[in-house]
């Protein structure tokens, strides 16, 4: 047999390889659609890659939404449209200046309110209560405790205001800030490294560079019309997120407990930054349980000594108090008898309107809040 008929007779293989690569990949392709379509399978959203509403576009803190722009939020338990306003914030549009008492908002993807109306939110349901604007500066896209450092230095703190929220996820806040841990290694963002004794700021890529390689139209496109692209970016993530968490508990990552002392020297670093920066005004740091540590709480009837410990660090530093919102959650779903599931959207684990409730009557009831004009009750949904 010479050469030339083996080259084609391997090349004929190889072409069938293909084809039948193709054909499998359509057939799975569709099966897939179907099962989504019918509910029997679902997976979340990546942000930073499926929609430009969240891009690593701010060379100071990474990811932010784009100026007056809108974006269509669907899973099986929710369809909500964010809006963002004139700074790329989630909220209405708010003056610079203000003669009225009013509060700034710092956290994640809980605070921007992720799955659920922006008049269900925490600091909608704070300012409908108290007369008193609170300004959300929230965002989703893994938004740490050094992210929301940043934003306030270079963004929020230009806005008149006189108290600060800012609420921190355990989590994944201390994953969030270790370069070592994260699990996203190509993305514009920064974290806190040891240096010299102490900390200083990193960022894994230089911001022209992330420009460059950020998702662009293209991308998305293939990641929206593929339901293969996004099990495939999903079980990425997955492995990825497991391999950063390391041991954990029978309830999974439990950030209240599965920390370490560095860990929690990197949040109370980011922590002073933010009242340093402050000039003056009082930070509230809060604490937010997700259902895996309310679980851990309730099998064990402790969660660590994490909130014994901010606690300690709080009363020691000027100008800071701390909330932590477990015990009260708890409380809540005793006298009430609800189930910690209630407090978390079904198909996501944010909040539900019923936690974003829960929380902001916390809030109020533990610090109260500066008051201006007519306020009502904060309402627990029914």
């Amino acid at each position: 047999m010479s050469s030339e008929r083996v080259l084609r007779g391997i090349a004929r293989g190889l072409a069938g390889v293909a084809v039948l690569g193709v054909a499998t990949g359509l057939l799975l392709e569709i099966a897939l659609r179907i099962a989504e379509a019918a509910g029997l399978v679902s997976l979340p959203e990546r942000q930073t890659e499926a929609h430009a509403f969240y891009e690593d576009r701010n060379p100071h803190y990474g990811v932010w939404h784009p100026p007056n722009a809108t974006y269509r939020a669907t899973r099986e338990c929710y369809d909500v449209a964010y809006h963002s306003n004139s700074v790329g914030a989630r909220d209405r549009e708010r003056s610079r200046r203000s003669s009225q008492p009013r509060v700034v908002v710092l956290g994640d993807s809980f605070v921007e309110g992720v799955g659920v109306e922006s008049h269900d939110r925490v600091s909608d349901r704070l300012e409908r209560a108290t007369g008193v604007e609170h300004l959300n500066f929230g965002t989703a896209g893994n938004f740490s405790s050094v992210q929301e450092w940043l934003l306030y230095e270079e963004l929020a703190s230009r806005f008149d205001h006189d108290r600060i929220l800012l609420f921190t996820l355990p989590n994944n806040d201390f994953l969030e800030n270790d370069p070592d841990r994260w699990w996203q290694p190509d993305r514009y963002r920064p974290y806190l490294r040891t240096a010299g004794g102490g900390f200083e700021l990193f960022y894994p890529t230089d911001f022209e560079t992330a420009q460059k390689n950020a998702a662009g139209a293209w991308r998305r496109s293939w990641h929206d019309a593929s339901f293969i692209v996004r099990l495939h970016h999903w079980a990425d993530t997955r492995i990825r997120v497991r391999l950063a968490e390391g041991a954990t508990t029978p309830f999974g990552y439990v950030g209240y407990v599965n920390y370490d002392d560095i860990d929690l020297e990197r949040l109370l670093f980011s922590y002073r930054k933010v009242r340093d920066a402050a000039g003056g005004r009082e930070l509230i740091v809060v604490t937010i349980p997700r259902l895996n540590d309310l679980l851990y709480y309730e099998a064990n009837g402790e969660l660590g000594t994490l909130a014994q410990r901010i606690a300690q660090f709080a009363a020691q530093e000027a100008n800071i108090r701390y909330v932590d919102l477990l015990p009260g959650f708890a409380a809540d779903a005793q006298e009430r008898g609800r189930r910690f599931s209630d407090y978390f959207l079904p198909c996501d684990g944010h909040w539900s309107p019923e936690g974003h409730a829960v929380a902001a009557r916390i809030v109020l009831e533990s610090v109260g809040t500066p008051t201006a004009g007519p306020a009502s009750d904060v309402t627990t949904s029914r």
